[in-house]
């Protein structure tokens, strides 16, 4: 069993900062299905979190 971060109707902003926080916590997956058009911002804000260590 595991807990994920539900993605769908976010703004940008707003799930750029809901995943970098969520990664601080120890968050690992994130449903960002295909429908919720997040793809490339969910790419970012994990990139972003890779990069700041």
């Amino acid at each position: 069993a595991g807990l994920g971060l539900g993605l769908w109707r976010l703004e940008k902003e707003e799930l750029r900062s809901a995943i970098l926080n969520a990664i601080k916590l120890g968050y690992r997956h994130f449903d960002a299905a295909a429908h919720y058009k997040t793809e490339i911002d969910v790419g970012n804000a994990i990139a972003e979190a890779i990069q700041s260590g």
